[in-house]
C-alpha cells in the first residue's frame, strides 16, 4: 500500500519536521529509531568538510554541521519529499539546489525554505542531477525532463535542443570547463552520451560502439585524463549483465569492465581523486565494490555495512573519508579508503516501517519491520537492533506476529522491493529474532505475503498468510501450506487476514478490491461480508476483544467502518477524520480493557482516537510530521498507557500522562487491587491491576488445587494501571485462580474459563 500513500502526498501540504528524541514529554509521540534512510545522494559542502548534506527518498534532506555525529531534517512544504540530487553554490554558502520526484528547487538560507524553479515545461517532472559551473557560478543544468540552463543563478531557465527529453545526468568537464556530457534515456537510438564543447549550444553523440542497449544512470570523469571516462548503466532492461562501461579516448571506442553482479545496475561511478586507478562503484545487489586497476578487477568492500543494495558514493577531497548512501540502511563513511565502514545515521529517519509487533509476555519487546529488514527492542523502543533475517534479493519483511503462547516463536512474510523476480515467503525463528528459517513450500513464488495471523486451539496453532495470489494455511508452523477455498477465489490480492483473539474458528480476510470475506470454521469456507463497506482496498481489520459481533475494518479511500453485527452489515464512522473522501486507514488498534477505545493511525493524516466506538474522533498527532505514512499501531498488552506505531519514517512511542484523556477509560468494572475482564470468558481474558508506588510483581495462574500452571508476571513494574492478557485456550473449562503478589500483599481472584 505505500505506492497509494505517495500518490496522496501531492494532495497535503507538507510540514518540516524535527526528529523528537524518546525522552519527550508524555502525550505526545516521540522516536528513538531504529534509524536510517533511502539515501539518494550526498553532497559535501566545498568549503566545509563537516558541513554536509544528505537527500532522501520519502524524508526529504537531512542536514550535519559536525561531519554526521549528528543530523536534522530541513524542508519546508515547497520541497517534494524525494530528493535526488544536492548542488551547493561553491562560494554562496547558503544557495543551493535540489532535484526532485517533483521538480527543481532553490534555497538561499541553507535549505530550509525553497522555491521552485521556473523551468519553461516538466516543472514538476523528476530532475536527477544538477550541476553548478565551477567557474561562472551563475550559470547552472539541470537534467530531467530535458536538460535546462540558467545564466542567472537559477532565476530563469531555457531549454537546450536536444532530440531526447528524458535525461539522467549533466557534467561539466573539469579539465575543460565549456564541455559538457549528457546521459540519456535514448538507448535504443545508439545515442545515450552526448557531449557539447560549447556550453549546451551544439551537441553530438558518443554513444559510438557502446556494447548494449543499456539504460545510462551515472558518469565519471577520470580527475587526471579527461579523455578517460566511465559509464554506469542499468542493464535489465535488455536483460545484459553488461552495466559498466569505460573509455580511454573520450569516447571514441567503449569496453566493458563490468564486475560480476547478479542484478545488472550500477548506481554511482566514483575515480579515488587520490589515485586514478582506484575506482568504486555502487551495486544492486553486491554493496561496494572497489578496483585498484582502473576496473579491470573487481572486490566487494562492504566490512561493517548491512546493505546489499548501494546507492551513492561521494568523496571528502579535504580528508581521506568516504561516504556512502544506501537504500534503506541510511549513510556510512571509512576512514581508510573502504576497507571498512561506519554507519552514522543517528537521528535520519525514512526507513519505511510498516509492521509493528508486541510480546504478550514481555511488555518491552517490540518487533518493527522495515525496507532495511527486522528490528528489535527489549526496552520499549529506546534502542533498536536489526535482526539477521536472510530474505532473497529485493524483498523485505512485511509482515510480522509474535506467537502468544510461546514467544521465542516469531512469523513474518516478506515483500517484493520493486522487480517481481525475486523469491518472497514465509519465515520462521525459534528463537526471539536471532536466528530464522525459510518455510515456503506450497507457497507461491515471486508473490507478496501481506499480512499473517494465528489461531490457537488449545495446544495446536495455524497460521494464516494473506498474499498476492490467495490466502494460505498451515498446520505445522510453516513447514508445509495449503491454499483456503471453498467461498474465498484465488488468483487475487489479499491484503489482509484476522484471526478473533478469544474465538478463534472467525476470521476475516479482505483483498484489493474492497472484498472482505468471513470464515466461522476456522477456514475450512468462507462467504462475503462486505455489505455497506465503500472504498478500493481492505487495509486494515481489527476485532473487538470479546465480542465477536463487533469488528473495524480500514479501507483504501474509504476510510473506517464498523459492524455490530458480526459482518452482515458495516456502518461507515469516518466522522470527524478530515479528507474521508482518500483518507486511508492503514491501522486500528482497540484499548482490551474499554472497546470503546479505539485507535487509527492514517497515512498523511495522522493518529486519531476515540472514546466511544467510533462515533467521534480526536487528532492525537502531537509530535508526527504531516508528511509520514502512518501504518500499524498497536497497544501495548501489558501497559494500555502506551502505544507504538510504524510509519515510513521510523517507530514511534506514545506515553499517556496524567492531562491525556483516559486510553483505560471508565467502561470496565473496576477495583483498585485486582480484576479480570470478561468473566467468564472463552479462551481470552484481560488481567487487571494496579500499582500505588513501585514494586516487584508475581502475577501467577493455578488451578482448583493451588497448582501453579504459568506464571504472567515476575519483574518490577512502575507504579500505574496494567494489564496482562492470558490466553487459556490449551486449558480445559473450569474454575482457576488468579494470584497478584507485590511484595507486601497477596491478592488472589476466581475466574471461569467456559467454552
Amino acid at each position: 500500500m505505500k505506492g497509494y500513500s505517495t500518490v496522496l502526498g501531492c494532495l497535503l501540504a507538507l510540514a518540516i519536521w524535527h526528529p523528537e528524541s524518546a525522552t519527550a514529554q508524555e502525550n505526545q509521540w516521540a522516536t528513538n529509531g531504529p534509524y536510517g534512510a533511502f539515501v539518494f545522494c550526498i553532497c559535501v559542502h566545498p568549503n566545509d568538510p563537516d558541513d554536509i548534506y544528505v537527500g532522501t527518498h520519502g524524508a526529504r534532506i537531512f542536514h550535519t554541521t559536525d561531519g554526521g555525529q549528528y543530523w536534522h531534517n530541513l524542508g519546508d512544504d515547497t520541497l517534494q519529499v524525494s530528493v535526488r540530487d544536492i548542488a551547493i553554490h561553491p562560494t554562496g554558502r547558503d544557495t543551493m539546489f535540489a532535484g526532485t520526484n517533483g521538480g527543481a528547487f532553490r534555497s538561499t538560507n541553507g535549505g530550509y525554505a525553497w522555491e521552485r524553479c521556473n523551468f519553461p515545461l516538466g516543472r514538476r517532472n523528476i530532475y536527477d542531477d544538477i550541476e553548478i559551473h565551477p567557474d561562472s557560478h551563475n550559470l547552472v543544468f539541470a537534467a530531467g525532463n530535458g536538460c535546462f540552463k540558467s545564466e542567472d543563478g537559477g532565476r530563469t531557465w531555457q531549454l537546450l535542443d536536444l532530440p531526447c527529453m528524458a535525461n539522467t545526468f549533466v557534467r561539466v568537464d573539469p579539465h575543460n570547463h565549456d564541455r559538457l556530457y549528457l546521459g540519456t534515456q535514448s538507448s535504443h537510438t545508439r545515442k545515450a552520451i552526448w557531449r557539447s564543447d560549447d556550453l549546451g549550444v551544439t551537441w553530438y553523440p558518443i554513444h559510438n560502439d557502446l556494447d548494449t542497449l543499456a539504460l545510462s544512470v551515472e558518469f565519471c570523469i577520470d580527475p587526471v585524463d579527461s579523455l578517460t571516462l566511465y559509464l554506469a548503466r542499468d542493464g535489465r532492461p535488455c536483460q545484459s549483465w553488461k552495466c559498466l562501461a569505460k573509455t580511454i579516448d573520450g569516447g571514441e571506442h567503449w569496453f566493458d569492465i563490468s564486475p560480476e553482479v547478479e542484478v545488472p545496475y550500477i548506481h554511482t561511478v566514483r575515480v579515488s581523486p587520490y589515485d586514478r586507478n582506484v575506482v568504486f562503484i555502487a551495486t544492486d545487489d553486491r554493496g561496494v565494490m572497489r578496483s585498484t586497476d582502473g576496473g579491470s578487477t573487481w572486490e566487494e568492500i562492504n566490512e561493517g555495512v548491512d546493505a546489499r543494495r548501494a546507492r551513492c558514493i561521494e568523496f571528502d577531497t579535504t580528508s581521506s573519508i568516504i561516504y556512502l548512501g544506501t537504500y534503506y540502511h541510511g549513510i556510512y563513511r571509512s576512514l581508510d579508503g573502504g576497507d571498512s565502514w561506519e554507519k552514522i545515521s543517528h537521528n535520519i529517519t525514512g526507513l519505511d516501517c510498516e509492521e509493528i509487533a508486541g510480546n504478550f509476555n514481555s511488555h518491552d519487546t517490540l518487533y518493527v519491520t522495515s525496507r532495511a529488514g527486522v528490528y528489535k527492542s527489549v526496552d520499549g523502543s529506546a534502542t533498536w537492533e536489526r535482526l539477521n533475517i536472510p530474505t532473497q534479493l529485493h524483498t523485505y519483511p512485511h509482515c510480522i506476529s509474535v506467537d502468544r503462547h510461546e514467544p521465542r516463536f516469531v512469523y513474518a512474510g516478506t515483500n517484493l522491493m520493486g522487480w517481481g523476480y525475486s523469491e518472497s515467503g514465509f519465515y520462521l525463528s525459534a528463537d526471539a529474532g536471532t536466528s530464522w528459517v525459510y518455510r515456503s513450500q506450497g507457497l507461491p513464488d515471486s508473490a507478496a505475503f501481506m499480512d499473517l495471523d494465528v489461531a490457537y486451539y488449545g495446544e495446536d496453532r495455524v497460521i494464516f498468510l494473506a498474499c498476492s495470489r490467495a490466502v494460505y494455511r498451515s498446520y505445522d508452523q510453516g513447514e508445509s501450506w495449503h491454499v483456503c477455498d471453498n467461498g474465498i477465489p484465488q488468483g487475487y490480492e489479499y491484503m489482509q487476514i484476522k484471526v478473533h483473539p478469544a474465538y478463534p474458528e472467525l476470521i476475516y480476510a479482505g483483498d484489493t478490491l474492497n472484498r472482505l470475506y468471513r470464515s466461522t470454521d476456522g477456514g475450512d469456507s468462507w462467504e462475503r461480508s462486505d455489505a455497506g463497506l465503500s472504498g478500493r482496498a481492505i487495509t486494515e481489520i481489527a476485532f473487538h476483544p470479546y465480542d465477536r459481533n463487533v469488528a473495524y475494518v480500514g479501507t483504501l479511500f474509504g476510510g473506517i467502518f464498523k459492524t455490530t453485527d458480526g459482518g452482515q452489515n458495516w456502518e461507515d464512522i469516518n466522522g470527524n477524520i478530515p479528507y474521508r473522501e482518500w483518507v486511508y486507514i492503514a491501522g486500528i488498534a482497540i484499548n482490551p480493557l474499554n472497546p470503546d477505545n479505539v485507535f487509527a493511525s492514517a497515512p498523511l493524516l495522522g493518529v486519531f482516537a476515540s472514546h466511544d466506538g467510533g462515533i467521534t474522533w480526536e487528532d492525537m498527532s502531537t509530535g508526527l510530521r504531516a508528511d509520514d505514512d502512518f501504518m500499524k499501531i498497536i497497544i501495548d498488552p501489558c501497559d494500555t498507557t502506551r502505544l507504538f506505531l510504524a510509519s515510513g519514517n521510523s517507530a514511534w512511542k506514545y506515553q499517556r500522562g496524567t492531562t491525556q484523556v483516559s486510553v483505560s477509560g471508565p467502561a470496565v468494572p473496576h477495583t483498585p487491587e485486582l480484576i479480570n475482564y470478561p468473566n467468564p470468558f472463552n479462551a481470552t481474558t484481560i488481567i487487571n491491576y494496579e500499582l500505588p508506588v513501585a514494586a516487584y510483581v508475581k502475577l501467577e495462574i493455578c488451578n482448583l488445587f493451588g497448582q501453579k500452571l504459568a506464571t504472567l508476571v515476575d519483574f518490577r513494574q512502575q507504579g500505574g494501571n496494567r494489564s496482562v492478557i492470558w490466553d487459556a485456550s490449551k486449558f480445559s473449562s473450569g474454575i482457576y485462580f488468579y494470584r497478584l503478589t507485590t511484595g507486601q500483599y497477596t491478592f488472589t481472584r476466581k475466574m471461569v474459563l467456559s467454552k
